[in-house]
Parts: C-alpha cells; sequence; structure tokens
C-alpha cells in the first residue's frame, strides 16, 4: 500500500520541469463538470430533459439511490441514453460546444503556470467520459495523453479508483516521482500512491445540466406565486371551469369541446405567465419595485422561443378538439377540415400575439395607461374563444362578471392607492346576477330555454360557492348585536 502523499502547500510549489504532473480534468483543468456541461448541450433541450428525468426516475427505483451506485453508475447512464437518444449531439459537441466550453471555462491561471516553468504534463486522469473530454482537451492541451472512460465502459473506472485505472493505462509509470493535481478526495488513492499531490479548489459556478430549460407554468408556481397552489385553484379551477360553462354548454359534442377549449386556455395562459415575468423584470430595475424572491434564478428559463413552441403544441391540440366538438351533427360547422382548422391555428395564434402585445404595453404603461388596459388583458384571459364559439346570455354573464368583477378593485387601487381586494369574488358573483338580469329582461320570453335555465343555474351555484367565504363574513358583518 502506497504512503500518504505530502499534499504541497501551494499547487505551484510542485510545478516544476524535473517532474512528470498528473493533472485532473473536471473542476482542476477545466473549472466545471465536463459531464455536466455535456448534458446541458443536449438539444432539444426539452426531450433531453424529459428523457434525463425518465433516467434518473428509474436509476433511483432500482438502486435506491445507494451512494455508491450513484456515483459509479449515474453520470454513465445517462450519458449513454441521451447520446443514443439524441445522436446528433455529439457531432455537435465535437465540432461547436467543446470549442465554447473550453473557451469559457479553462483555468487559465494553471495552464499559465505549467507553461511559464515548462511542466511535462504526463497524463491527464479523469473519471468523466473520454469521448466528451477529448475535444476540450484538444483546445487546452493538444499533446496531452488522456486516461479516462469509455462510452460503453465508463463505469469501470469508478468502480475501480483512479488507481487502478492509471496503473492500468500507464503501467511503466513510477507514481513516486509524479506530482498530482486534483480537485477531489476520490482520487485520494492516486494521491497516496503518488511522491506530491494538491487538493485543491478551481471550481467555477457549477453547470446544472437543463437549469435553462422552459417548462410552462414553472414560474408561476415557483416564483409568481409560490405555494398557493394558484394553477389549480386560479386557473384551473377558475379561469377554465368559467370559460368552459361560459362556451362549452351548448356544443354538439361538450366533452370534447372543453378539453380543447381546455388546451387552448392553457396555452394563453404561457403567454400571459410570460407577461407576469416581463412585468418582474421591468419592476427589478424600478427603485420600488416589488420583485418576486427568486426572479434572478429563473432568467435563463423563461425564454420567448421555446415559450412560443409550447403554446404552438397545445393550441394545435385544443384547436383540433374544438373543431370536433364543434363538428358533430353539423349544427356549428359543417365539416371538419384541414383548411378550417389551419385557419382555426392561425387566428388563435394571432389572438395569443396580440394578448403578449397588450401585456407588454401593459408592463410598460403609466398608472393611468394600466386602468383601461387592465380591463382589456381580463377579456384577454378570458374571451378570446368568442372568435370561434358563439356566447349564451349566460356565458356573456360569466365571463362579464370575471372582466368587471376584477377590474373594479384594481381601478380603485390606481385612482386612490387603496388595495381592495377583499370581496373580488363575491364582486364576481354580483356583476354575473346583473348582467344576467339585465340579459334576461331584455330578451323576448320565448327566447328564454330551460337549457338556458340549467346553464344559469349551473354558473351561479359555482359562482356562489367560490365566494362562500366573503359572503358569510358579510353576513357575520350585518348582524346586529342583541339589545340588552
Amino acid at each position: 500500500m502506497g504512503r500518504c502523499s505530502r499534499l504541497l502547500p501551494d499547487w505551484r510549489d510542485g510545478l516544476d520541469g524535473r517532474r512528470a504532473l498528473l493533472l485532473d480534468f473536471d473542476e482542476t483543468l477545466l473549472r466545471v463538470n465536463s459531464t455536466h456541461a455535456y448534458l446541458d448541450s443536449l438539444r432539444p433541450m426539452i426531450v433531453a430533459y424529459a428523457a434525463d428525468r425518465f433516467v434518473l426516475f428509474v436509476f433511483t427505483l432500482f438502486t435506491a439511490n445507494q451512494e455508491r451506485h450513484v456515483f459509479v453508475y449515474r453520470d454513465w447512464v445517462r450519458v449513454v441514453f441521451l447520446s443514443l437518444l439524441l445522436p446528433w449531439s455529439y457531432p455537435l459537441w465535437r465540432w461547436r460546444n467543446a470549442a465554447l466550453v473550453a473557451e469559457i471555462y479553462a483555468n487559465r491561471s494553471l495552464i499559465t503556470t505549467m507553461r511559464d516553468r515548462s511542466v511535462r504534463v504526463e497524463a491527464v486522469t479523469t473519471f468523466g467520459f473520454g469521448f466528451i473530454i477529448r475535444p476540450v482537451l484538444d483546445r487546452l492541451l493538444p499533446d496531452a495523453k488522456l486516461v479516462a472512460g469509455s462510452f460503453l465502459a465508463g463505469y469501470r473506472n469508478r468502480r475501480e479508483g483512479k488507481l487502478a485505472m492509471v496503473r492500468r493505462e500507464l503501467p511503466g509509470l513510477d507514481l513516486t516521482g509524479c506530482v498530482l493535481l486534483t480537485d477531489s478526495h476520490n482520487d485520494r488513492d492516486l494521491l497516496e500512491a503518488c511522491g506530491d499531490g494538491h487538493i485543491g479548489d478551481w471550481k467555477d459556478t457549477p453547470i446544472n445540466p437543463f437549469a435553462n430549460v422552459y417548462l410552462p407554468f414553472l414560474y408561476t408556481t415557483k416564483v409568481k406565486r409560490p405555494g398557493s397552489g394558484y394553477m389549480v385553484r386560479g386557473v384551473l379551477l377558475q379561469d377554465c371551469v368559467a370559460v368552459i360553462l361560459s362556451f362549452a354548454w351548448f356544443l354538439p359534442q361538450p366533452l370534447i369541446g372543453a378539453f380543447g377549449i381546455l388546451l387552448m386556455q392553457l396555452a394563453l395562459w404561457m403567454v400571459y405567465e410570460f407577461g407576469y415575468y416581463d412585468n418582474d423584470t421591468i419592476a427589478a430595475g424600478e427603485i420600488n419595485g416589488r420583485v418576486p424572491e427568486n426572479l434572478d434564478a429563473f432568467r435563463g428559463r423563461m425564454n420567448l422561443v421555446p415559450m412560443i413552441a409550447w403554446a404552438t403544441i397545445f393550441s394545435a391540440a385544443g384547436v383540433a378538439l374544438l373543431n370536433v366538438g364543434m363538428d358533430a351533427g353539423g349544427t356549428v360547422r359543417e365539416a371538419l377540415t384541414w383548411p378550417d382548422m389551419l385557419l382555426d391555428l392561425a387566428t388563435w395564434l394571432s389572438f395569443l400575439t396580440f394578448g403578449l402585445l397588450t401585456f407588454y404595453s401593459y408592463n410598460r404603461g403609466s398608472g393611468e395607461a394600466r386602468i383601461f388596459l387592465y380591463p382589456v388583458l381580463q377579456l384577454v384571459r378570458l374571451a378570446g374563444l368568442a372568435l370561434f364559439l358563439p356566447l349564451s346570455v349566460v356565458g356573456i354573464a360569466i365571463l362579464g362578471g370575471f372582466v368587471l368583477g376584477r377590474s373594479f378593485p384594481y381601478v380603485v387601487y390606481r385612482a386612490s392607492g387603496v388595495r381592495w381586494g377583499q370581496f373580488n369574488r363575491l364582486l364576481v358573483l354580483m356583476v354575473f346576477l346583473l348582467i344576467s338580469l339585465l340579459l334576461v329582461a331584455a330578451m323576448p320570453p320565448a327566447a328564454r330555454t330551460s337549457a338556458m335555465a340549467i346553464q344559469f343555474a349551473v354558473a351561479a351555484a359555482w359562482l356562489v360557492a367560490r365566494s362562500h367565504p366573503e359572503l358569510l363574513y358579510l353576513f357575520r358583518r350585518l348582524r346586529r348585536p342583541a339589545g340588552p
């Protein structure tokens, strides 16, 4: 068994041209983990992210996440699976991404010191993967020998240890005359075998693979409304229910149509979410701006192009289902055709663009301008399906209740500075009932159908149920104390 190495007080002390150097790669010669840099370069990122989550889930399922198995096998399984799934990844890495990583993350001070002192690098040793590291190393130390893991057996070096790996690849090397520079205590076996060694800290900010992948609704749940369940309570169980009640009630196939409406509303919410992000980034540049706590951590994730791609996918599926829901029996549309659906999709995407531009204008407008733009945003949020579907009297009352009931407190706040949001749901209910009453009163009796009455009853019951805490509060406030 080799003796324990003498750790150098400063890594420069052992660097001279008379002694061979064994040099670690990850977080030493390169200031980040090369495997993580490679994984983060995979494209399309969302596909790579989903596949990586699947691999990690299966790996954890079968290994119980044991520390030894994680160290030996996890990165190797991820690299092999994702490289085979996305076969263009390695050519892109070799001919483009590796050069960028080398340029950004090279340990320039170490390379300069080795050059100035004419240090002879015997080998670069690493638990990483040779096919990932070689294109980077060629740009840092092109003549250096690389001792690394292979694509098919990348786990073996970690299982055996770095000392066994070096002795296998460099059988005639006298380790006692070598100096080892590394960043990791996992190289303890090689440190003990070498004459001198140093465990240093050359790390840059770690690369977290897929940290910048755009995921719909993540900004809402993690930044804008963290821990509140807003996507479920505020979007699915509020906005989506209101829109479905308004538009899907009289569809020939209301269930299929409702699913289409749901997907289209979720696509709309991606646009709305991006507007929230834009609003927060502007607030971050203001002196007294209200900025969410985790905004900086999500700046890399919120990218316009992937948001548009996701919104287009959801919109296309939603338009197709909506057309099926509209088509049955020919009562709304004569036939389901591709030109019709493509025209509907183009119309919906144009509407989403209008919503994005409206939010953009709102975020940059003055307080007075926002008073008028806020109701428009509420219309965008709830009434876009009017481009495709007729609205019943009850549907108009539902949407009017939400648009006006939400706008009143905002106008009060902008006009007086008073935040009056305690009775938002009750305001929605009251406006709904008022609009319903006025519209029904203006209708001829023959137009008042039982189906409309049932839709009204369902909508009213839902709005009363969601506003019952405010109703109970007011009821308690209205009760007079008993007299003497």
